[in-house]
């Protein structure tokens, strides 16, 4: 996820402010980013991984494992909604929450290790959570640009398990609830992050799993014939439940600057129990129920 400025009509839009007017400007979309790439298709690896990042991870410890999760058909199960009947209603109940449950649920989340492993694969759902006004504006289809998660990729780090590479999802019609499921995950991937464990968290000095979009360029908007600038953003997560990932971002630019808006990942499947390689396979837990 992410916060982004446009370049439309020639005039460059490059400025991140601090203050609560520079965050309104930037908040035209809400995405992740990186370099456009193909559709439909999970990256393999993703080749900029920060030095010092990747110099931690590597060196975090020496022992090699078998990790799960390596090939789309693969074993793959769907986050348990908890008694919740689709994912439009998870979605819902986390849009009421408040910026103080937020914290709380960020604080009690699982510290990742260096080598325990990420624990999403293949394309996932997302939520944007919150009731703040930030959070209100970017749970509208205009203002997220139909950013409906991410994908991972199966090829792995090797000493920490974390993807190589992470691409994003955007589906027009992805919060248009009327709507059938198949219609609403349809879409498009592009821009790609690069994912690793870090050991020293922006938001609290502790270790957690970062998407780091250092490298992006922009990424072009159709609906609105706009160009999203996304370099600059890191996101950083961590595991709440099994197949449930919270979110933070940050703005990098002279020192970090913390965006007071969360978002979630959850672990889709497709129809037959397997990892969903583009957006349109996913289908455990419903979006809608029939």
């Amino acid at each position: 996820m992410y916060i982004m400025g446009f370049l439309s009509q020639g005039k460059v839009q490059r400025h991140l402010h601090s203050n609560v007017c520079g965050v309104w400007r930037v908040l035209l979309g809400l995405v992740a980013a990186g370099s456009l790439a193909a559709a439909g298709h999970v990256p393999a690896s993703h080749s900029h991984m920060p030095t010092t990042a990747a110099t931690r991870a590597q060196g975090a410890t020496p022992q090699q494992k078998q990790w799960w999760g390596t090939s789309p058909s693969d074993r793959c199960t769907p986050y348990d909604l908890n008694g919740r009947k689709d994912m439009d209603q998870m979605c819902a109940d986390m849009a009421g929450w408040s910026d103080e449950h937020l914290a709380k649920l960020w604080n009690a989340s699982a510290i990742p290790t260096a080598a325990e492993g990420f624990p999403l694969r293949g394309c996932s759902y997302r939520c944007v959570a919150g009731s703040n006004w930030l959070a209100q504006m970017a749970q509208r289809p205009m203002v997220n640009a139909g950013w409906s998660g991410k994908c991972f990729g199966f090829s792995l780090n090797q000493t920490t398990g974390t993807p190589l590479g992470l691409i994003n999802q955007f589906s027009e019609h992805y919060d248009k609830r009327s709507l059938p499921s198949n219609l609403r995950v349809a879409g498009k991937v592009q821009g790609t992050a690069s994912v690793f464990w870090d050991s020293t968290s922006i938001a609290d000095g502790k270790p957690v799993w970062a998407f780091d979009y250092s490298q992006a360029p922009e990424i072009y908007y159709s609906p609105m014939d706009a160009r999203m600038i996304v370099n600059g953003i890191r996101d950083e997560v961590r595991q709440v439940a099994d197949g449930y990932l919270l979110g933070r971002m940050h703005i990098i630019n002279e020192k970090p600057y913390p965006i007071p808006l969360y978002f979630v990942l959850f672990q889709a499947c497709t129809e037959d129990y397997t990892f969903p390689s583009s957006p349109d396979t996913r289908a455990l837990p419903p979006l809608r129920a029939a």
